[in-house]
């Protein structure tokens, strides 16, 4: 699919900002046929055969009747947004009540790292690291989950806020997606990252 790339996104040399984010229902189509799929990972900048000249999602599709997961899709080739993963997880206050389900150490599953990281994960410090390089820590303790992003050289930020979590899935070999309480009187903040490398448990005393 990608070396039918239909149209270029950048401007000048540079890229704007992704369109879709993991979780959208998108209806796209290859110049040929038309098609519905969720979007699993977003690359920024595309994959390597793209050049960095437009953005690409891998996207979740039925074609000749069977499940199939379309790499490297140019973002041009997506026609329309259908609905976002928050839309169907019917807002945030249901969003929310989903979470609390997971607040105590029963609701807990022990922590793997294939699985990446999500509500069930028990109490303790974990990091991810993603294919552009960025790197994260989640605290957790009971109720309260904490985001903080890290630098290339794993040190904390010095302007680095930890932002509380709503929700969150991080599974490696897929895009992270977080839902983030604002900072100040802000809105919800929804932050997609690039494709998670790997995710670990760290110890801090």
């Amino acid at each position: 699919f990608a070396k039918k790339l239909l149209g270029v996104v950048a401007v000048n040399g540079k890229l704007g900002p992704m369109l879709y984010k993991v979780g959208d229902i998108v209806n796209w189509s290859d110049g040929t046929e038309k098609h519905v799929g969720e979007i699993i990972i977003a690359d920024f900048g595309g994959s390597l055969e793209m050049l960095g000249e437009q953005h690409s999602y891998d996207i979740r599709s039925v074609l000749n009747g069977k499940p199939t997961l379309v790499k490297h899709i140019p973002e041009a080739w997506i026609k329309q947004r259908l609905s976002t993963k928050l839309e169907r997880q019917k807002g945030l206050e249901e969003l929310r009540a989903k979470a609390a389900q997971f607040d105590d150490d029963a609701s807990r599953t022990e922590f793997d790292p294939e699985d990446g990281l999500n509500m069930a994960t028990p109490d303790g410090y974990y990091e991810f690291e993603t294919y552009s390089g960025s790197r994260y820590q989640v605290a957790i303790h009971g109720k309260n989950r904490q985001l903080i992003r890290k630098n290339a050289t794993a040190a904390m930020r010095q302007d680095g806020a930890a932002i509380e979590i709503i929700y969150m899935e991080i599974i490696p070999g897929r895009s992270g997606y977080l839902v983030l309480e604002p900072l100040g009187e802000g809105e919800v903040t929804t932050r997609l990252t690039s494709q998670v490398v790997r995710v670990w448990r760290i110890e801090i005393s």
